[in-house]
């Protein structure tokens, strides 16, 4: 199945929300809708994972600094998981990294959570530990350093 991948803007939040709620897994914390306008007005960048009937399915939020990328949300509805959603949004992060000339893309996740499985499956390292950070529960800090990560890598994810 191939996923449009598109800059989504703050009229996408009750969509996101709702997929967050729908993605089969327990968080610590949801989003709001409060919470998305506020992350847009600091700059965070949301792409969302449309069908060819725009119906959307998943989306990612990063915040770039000067050499490394942060994916803060990364949302995949449990009914598109499996189905090349994840891994087109990823694709779309690594592209807009490199055009940014971002080094390195790190994430917090939940320990043993979907999010963290899929990231160290497509090459993303444990880089530390973050003891209760997301509402009392531990995680961990997952990285992927671009320089050593190949086009070749990216056609395969």
């Amino acid at each position: 199945m191939n996923f449009i991948i598109q800059t989504i803007d703050p009229s996408f939040a009750e969509r996101c929300i709702k997929i967050q709620k729908n993605d089969g897994f327990k968080h610590a914390y949801y989003l709001t809708k409060e919470r998305i306008h506020k992350l847009f007005s600091n700059g965070e960048q949301f792409y969302g994972a449309f069908t060819d009937k725009q119906e959307l399915t998943g989306f990612v939020s990063i915040n770039i600094d000067v050499v490394r990328q942060r994916i803060h949300f990364f949302v995949v509805d449990k009914h598109y998981q499996g189905k090349g959603v994840g891994s087109a949004l990823l694709k779309h992060v690594i592209s807009v990294a490199r055009k940014e000339k971002v080094k390195n893309i790190y994430t917090y996740t939940e320990i043993q959570s979907p999010l963290e499985r899929f990231l160290l499956r497509k090459g993303f390292e444990k880089a530390g530990y973050f003891r209760k950070r997301f509402g009392g529960k531990d995680a961990n800090i997952l990285s992927l350093y671009l320089p050593a990560f190949t086009r070749e890598h990216v056609l395969t994810l």
